[in-house]
């Protein structure tokens, strides 16, 4: 038997070699870093920006990133927001639920020639998602087809916004962007102008569900003396926030309550306001109470009501004709049940519970902006939150009269080896160069032929479209770079694993093209455009919206309810549209008390801590303060016999188990701070603890700093 040769680092490099040749013409293994360089961003940065792919949001106008990797459209054909008819189909019958929206919802009834099967396409405004994320549906073409007509396999019959008339894939917009220091962008945050803003602008919807009980009214909010109104009708938006307003019915004051001059005002001590914003887009009635909806108050219930079961009586009826005589879809049965179960009055429940009246379900799309919060990323795993949003007239201005949509921290790209982004912004910025030198030349051919030259470093397939496009329809090819010239930009499409073009290229086109070079930029203080101290480099960069904003982490609250335990409690109200902003409270959790910690003394921690939520003495006592001290004074409050809530709990829970706490306070000014490589602490008490013997300390601390005192449980 021979000897086993070791394996070499030459083997090694050979055997890469031949891996990189066998999947270089095969994208398969890569997945969505085939939107990024994936040769430029580091693995975890690359791991991010799958993870973005999940949480991005569709902007209301979408555009083609101007710099691509070629895998858009590849990648978008993957998605479902498209529905692409995979047979040829014949339009039966279009049920519309109201007819005189432009937005509503409807079913088209088809027939599939090819498998011989009937089937159903759901016409929808949007697409809801978690939470109250969405996206929008392009229904021009569903929207234009009639009963009869024929429409042929392949046919896109509705799409998302993310895509356009030719199917490319977009789901961010281009941003001209600067990379700069300002303390605006400290730890990678980013300022961005007002304009580009409102590029940023996404839909969202909300479906609102109120029971209402059979001894409430809903008051006349949205009518007069002459209109019982008590909501919005389909299309109309929400004013003022409020969807509806529900009053109890108490004998006692009914007359009163009653009254006509009064149904149509909010008495916010009794009444319960139901909050929403943004345009109705569909209504649901669920009732078990049908003498409720023969009271005149409620007519406009009553009308969605009746809207439903016609709409649902017209599905049965058309539907009865085919499910026990044809082949029908899965989902023609689904709607065949729902439809009979909706329109023979069936005891509805919601979530699993009985309720004696009714349920009303409002459907609501708004749009939603972006804030101080808000977090938006490239294509590189460089997320960042909106630190400021700012008039466009300031924002810095090139040279060129450019104004810049986004400033990012130009220390970011070091510290997350992500230089993808940088070459992404040098190359629009070279681009643009490129473009207004063309422009210096009279003749077309002279544009062409730098054009070309250039972007045979840049973009081969381009290059050799463009060159095409002169042989086949000169003026076309005209167009075209005229269309440049305006936008000063150009789609350029690198290979996102193999593409030759790096960081050192640049210095290749620098050489080729000695007119370029960075621009002097102009920013604006006091009221005054001045220079920059240096020149700066500024192109555009596709920008992404991620679902995370700083809405839904808003919560406000002032005293309120405590749980057994002392601890406040959350509340619901927020969820079921009961209130208008959240009162649940939040906790402070260890990053927050690190960066509370942040060039605060540690007792000044601990007291605000003592005093605002760990103890109920110690709120209770803060209170009072406030309220009998000029609060712009230095309110003090004794914490001395004060205790914390937190400790208690856990003293609890240690109970069962035999283990007890003996504190023994210690003076803030004979505290000695310890620090180790692993360990930082600030002793401000110390504790006896009681364990059995198996108990060993995890951190091994100078018993001169150590602040736990191990007792033996014998």
């Amino acid at each position: 038997m021979g000897r086993r040769r070791k394996s070499s680092i030459y083997d090694l490099k050979v055997d890469l070699d031949k891996l990189d040749q066998t999947f270089k013409n095969s994208h398969d293994l890569y997945g969505k870093t085939l939107l990024t360089r994936g040769d430029a961003i580091s693995g975890p940065r690359g791991l991010m920006f799958s993870n973005h792919l999940d949480q991005f949001v569709q902007v209301a106008e979408p555009e083609i990133p101007l710099y691509s990797t070629g895998y858009e459209n590849i990648v978008g054909s993957y998605s479902d927001s498209y529905k692409q008819i995979e047979d040829d189909i014949i339009i039966i019958k279009k049920i519309v639920k109201f007819p005189e929206f432009n937005e509503s919802p409807y079913i088209l009834i088809i027939y599939n020639k090819d498998l011989n099967i009937y089937d159903i396409i759901e016409r929808k405004p949007i697409e809801n998602l978690t939470e109250h994320y969405c996206y929008r549906y392009d229904n021009k073409l569903i929207d234009s087809v009639k009963e009869g007509d024929e429409i042929n396999k392949g046919t896109v019959i509705y799409k998302s916004k993310s895509f356009d008339d030719s199917m490319n894939y977009r789901y961010g917009v281009n941003a001209l962007t600067l990379y700069w220091t300002d303390t605006r962008t400290t730890e990678d945050a980013i300022v961005v102008s007002e304009s580009f803003a409102k590029k940023l602008i996404s839909p969202e919807s909300d479906t609102i569900r109120l029971q209402i009980n059979d001894n409430d009214i809903l008051i006349n909010y949205y009518g007069n003396s002459n209109v019982v109104k008590s909501f919005p009708d389909i299309g109309e938006s929400v004013k003022d926030n409020i969807i509806c307003a529900a009053r109890r019915k108490y004998n006692e004051t009914v007359l009163f309550d009653l009254d006509d001059s009064r149904l149509n005002q909010i008495n916010r001590a009794s009444d319960q306001p139901y909050y929403g914003t943004g345009k109705i887009v569909d209504i649901m009635v669920y009732s078990n109470n049908q003498e409720y909806l023969k009271e005149e108050s409620n007519a406009q219930i009553r009308k969605y009501y009746d809207i439903n079961i016609r709409y649902y009586t017209e599905i049965f009826e058309e539907l009865s004709k085919y499910v026990d005589k044809y082949p029908c879809s899965d989902d023609i049965f689904y709607l065949f049940d729902k439809a009979r179960d909706i329109i023979t009055q069936k005891e509805w429940r919601d979530k699993d519970k009985k309720f004696s009246n009714l349920v009303l379900e409002f459907k609501v799309v708004y749009e939603s902006k972006i804030a101080k919060g808000s977090k938006i990323t490239g294509r590189y795993g460089d997320k960042g939150v909106i630190s400021e949003i700012v008039p466009d007239e300031d924002m810095p201005i090139t040279e060129n009269g450019l104004r810049v949509d986004v400033i990012s921290n130009q220390c970011g790209v070091i510290g997350r080896l992500n230089p993808g982004q940088l070459i992404e912004q040098n190359l629009s910025f070279i681009t643009m160069q490129i473009l207004e030198e063309a422009d210096k030349y009279e003749s077309y051919d002279e544009k062409l032929q730098l054009i070309t030259r250039y972007l045979s470093f840049v973009d081969h397939t381009l290059r050799d479209q463009l060159i095409e496009l002169k042989q086949k329809d000169e003026e076309q090819l005209k167009n075209l770079l005229d269309e440049y010239s305006a936008i000063k930009s150009m789609n350029i499409t690198q290979d996102p694993y193999y593409s030759e073009f790096n960081l050192d290229s640049f210095t290749i086109l620098k050489n080729e093209f000695p007119f370029l070079r960075k621009f002097t930029v102009y920013n604006k203080v006091h009221g005054e455009y001045r220079e920059m101290e240096k020149k700066c480099a500024v192109g555009f960069k596709y920008i992404i919206k991620l679902k995370h904003t700083p809405a839904s982490k808003f919560s406000a609250r002032s005293v309120s309810f405590v749980n057994n335990k002392g601890i406040p409690t959350k509340s619901t109200s927020y969820k079921v549209n009961k209130s208008l902003y959240s009162t649940s409270p939040v906790r402070i959790g260890e990053m927050e008390q690190s960066i509370l910690s942040i060039g605060i003394g540690y007792d000044l921690v601990a007291k605000l801590n003592l005093e605002h939520s760990s103890s109920i003495m110690a709120r209770e006592r803060l209170n009072t303060s406030l309220y009998n001290h000029n609060i712009f004074s230095d309110v003090k409050i004794n914490v001395d016999e004060c205790e914390n809530r937190n400790v208690e709990i856990l003293s609890g829970y240690m109970k069962v188990l035999g283990i007890k706490f003996n504190f023994d306070e210690q003076p803030v000014d004979e505290i000695e701070t310890y620090y180790s490589e692993n360990f930082i602490m600030n002793p401000m008490e110390e504790v006896e603890v009681g364990f059995n013997k198996s108990f060993g300390s995890m951190v091994k601390i100078p018993e001169k700093f150590n602040p736990v005192r191990i007792i033996e449980t014998k």
